[in-house]
């Protein structure tokens, strides 16, 4: 069955789908500069590319399901400071979703998937948060698809399958290639290898003319990393090339392809879904509300106590 865009569909053959065997895809992804040599949504596109892909996949096993993909949303938090860069809190991004992805599971549309391509920590978490939320709140079976896929890219865990993903292909990663795969944050040699691989119309040819932007540490990024640099990049965008765009798509949909049959399938795999961000407090999105609510718990808790002591004192 073809995918069905939801923004194409009238009332009368949306209603109609059999909501146990339709699962909704959402891609979300910020509008935020990378570079001068790629456009300023690349994430919110490359998240639409991977939904596709992940269900043409899928297709494939369950051929008698609906996947629909709700139109992308070009919004996102924690984009890198730059003219071209739109910031959206957290909160808000949270709200909006929730609200778009609540009436889905008010119209009986329960196995919902968010797919993203952006690397800030909150935009990550907020994914995984409205996962849970709308799971306890709307009994949705809803799943965080990519955060954990992206935490490996930005600590270079995939720099292995993508290479041998390649040598299966018939190519091969120079050492320079590998090297720079390992230290690739954004509109780097990842990044724009894959855009040359799902749109490569819209890739400026002077990447290649790029200087390499090398930060050894993901942690040791700032929001003004790619501001200093000058050029808007992190890492080395002059040795990306289409084939390697390729072999990491096909590596992370090996590496979601067998969990997301399983979520098909019922199972619960929720939690095989979620990134190590996701259990730091600080990076949720109701962090500064929750230490609030226990510093007035403490507040309150140690004037009860004077209180009590100053009535004590008197009754004596």
């Amino acid at each position: 069955m073809p995918i069905l865009n939801l923004e194409k569909l009238t009332h009368v053959e949306f209603s109609g789908l059999n909501r146990s065997k339709t699962v909704v895809f959402v891609p979300v992804g910020p509008i935020e500069e990378h570079a001068p040599h790629l456009p300023l949504g690349v994430d919110a596109m490359t998240s639409e590319f991977f939904s596709v892909k992940m269900i043409e996949r899928l297709e494939k096993n369950f051929s008698d399901w609906n996947f629909i993909l709700f139109p992308t949303f070009f919004i996102g938090s924690d984009t890198l400071t730059y003219a071209g860069s739109f910031e959206v809190r957290p909160k808000v991004l949270r709200a909006v979703l929730y609200d778009s992805c609540r009436q889905l599971a008010k119209d009986g549309f329960k196995n919902i998937v968010t797919v993203g391509a952006h690397g800030g920590p909150r935009h990550m978490v907020v994914l995984e948060e409205l996962a849970s939320r709308m799971k306890w709140q709307h009994k949705a079976r809803m799943i965080s698809a990519s955060s954990k896929i992206i935490m490996g890219v930005l600590e270079g865990k995939f720099v292995d399958k993508i290479s041998d993903k390649l040598e299966k292909m018939g190519d091969k990663l120079s050492a320079e290639e590998r090297a720079g795969l390992a230290f690739d944050y954004h509109a780097g040699l990842l990044e724009t290898s894959i855009m040359l691989y799902a749109k490569p119309e819209l890739v400026k040819p002077g990447y290649k003319e790029l200087p390499p932007v090398i930060i050894d540490k993901v942690w040791k990024i700032r929001r003004s990393s790619a501001k200093k640099t000058g050029a808007g990049h992190l890492g080395t965008p002059s040795l990306a090339r289409k084939e390697i765009g390729h072999a990491a798509t096909e590596v992370f949909m090996d590496t979601l392809e067998p969990l997301m049959i399983r979520f098909l399938n019922g199972e619960k795999v929720d939690k095989e879904f979620r990134s190590k961000l996701y259990y730091i407090p600080f990076f949720r999105t109701d962090f500064v509300l929750a230490v609030l609510i226990i510093a007035y718990a403490i507040v309150l808790g140690v004037l009860v106590l004077f209180l009590n002591s100053v009535v004590l004192e008197i009754s004596k």
